[in-house]
């Protein structure tokens, strides 16, 4: 079976979809294409479930060669596993050549997709959504959630290997940044919390993205101690990394996927939005959740008090 899925979305989404693949491959022996966008594809280069990567990019020189792909190429199945409206998305599908479709079919629309994809998930992870929608091939989906998986890059694991030194599986990873700005903490209590806890954090290693770095050099300047920093415009650079810390602190949920194909243990910052911590709660077996006042769409509700609880509570489970 020739499958193509597609996932134009977030790093995270991506990544959540990598048991998606692996149940497309061992159970339906299917030879699976990935069409995604270029900001989110190398996280997924060498995956062992997926066969073909190609990425769709929106610069006219670049999206025809693409268009001409999709539209010579004939697959058995075109999955969009999205449950929710995408103009992209229909337009896609009607460009692609396959039997089967499968894929979100709005009320107000003609059907674009030949199997209709349900948009009542609201207690599904999203990891469950994605499995979901592999219905109409026959799947059956279970009660467990599994975990992503991740491939490793050669060239940055001999970089990270070079930062840690014989710090592997012996430092905290504090990460800073986030993908939007109220999905970030506030800069004076990660300086609280670190002068707080450090005895109990030990080795610490603060990663940040780069339009974060004056961020960073500001806490940094304001701790008691030493504290390594990492940046990297290079997400499988922070892949090494994170597989590598005995625990991870962070805000973003990309990099709780991330820890999460690793089962490293987290302690993540979530908003105060239920359904979506329904949907992108962590995975990993060891994990806490720090939880913003209900309805808050960022974290700046998130008090010290609260995350020195939870990190003491994790101290705990890390001990046992």
């Amino acid at each position: 079976m020739k499958a193509m899925v597609v996932q134009l979305g977030r790093i995270g989404d991506l990544i959540l979809l990598t048991p998606m693949f692996e149940v497309l491959k061992e159970q339906y022996s299917a030879e699976v294409t990935l069409l995604v966008g270029p900001s989110n594809y190398s996280i997924i280069k060498g995956h062992p479930a997926v066969d073909k990567v190609i990425v769709l990019d929106k610069a006219p020189h670049k999206l025809t060669p693409t268009m001409v792909q999709l539209l010579i190429k004939r697959f058995d199945v075109w999955l969009d596993p999205r449950d929710h409206f995408s103009t992209e998305g229909r337009l896609l599908a009607k460009i692609g050549r396959a039997k089967m479709k499968i894929g979100f079919n709005p009320q107000s629309k003609k059907s674009v997709f030949t199997h209709n994809i349900s948009n009542e998930n609201r207690y599904l992870h999203q990891v469950q959504v994605g499995l979901n929608a592999l219905q109409p091939l026959g799947y059956e989906l279970s009660n467990e959630i599994p975990r992503p998986t991740l491939p490793v890059n050669s060239n940055s694991e001999q970089k990270i290997e070079e930062f840690i030194g014989n710090q592997e599986n012996k430092f905290t990873l504090l990460n800073i940044s986030a993908s939007k700005d109220d999905k970030m903490w506030h800069e004076d209590l990660w300086v609280k919390f670190i002068n707080t806890q450090s005895k109990q954090i030990g080795e610490l290693v603060i990663c940040h993205a780069p339009n974060h770095t004056g961020m960073a050099n500001s806490i940094v300047s304001k701790l008691v101690g030493n504290v390594k920093v990492y940046c990297s415009p290079e997400i499988s650079d922070i892949v090494s990394l994170i597989k590598r810390a005995e625990l991870l602190i962070s805000p973003d949920t990309s990099l709780v996927h991330i820890a999460a194909a690793f089962n490293i243990p987290v302690l993540a910052l979530y908003s105060g939005l239920d359904d979506f911590y329904t949907k992108f709660c962590p995975l990993s077996e060891i994990q806490i959740s720090v939880r913003a006042d209900k309805g808050d769409t960022g974290l700046k509700s998130i008090t010290l008090d609260s995350l020195n609880e939870a990190f003491t509570e994790m101290l705990k489970k890390l001990s046992k």
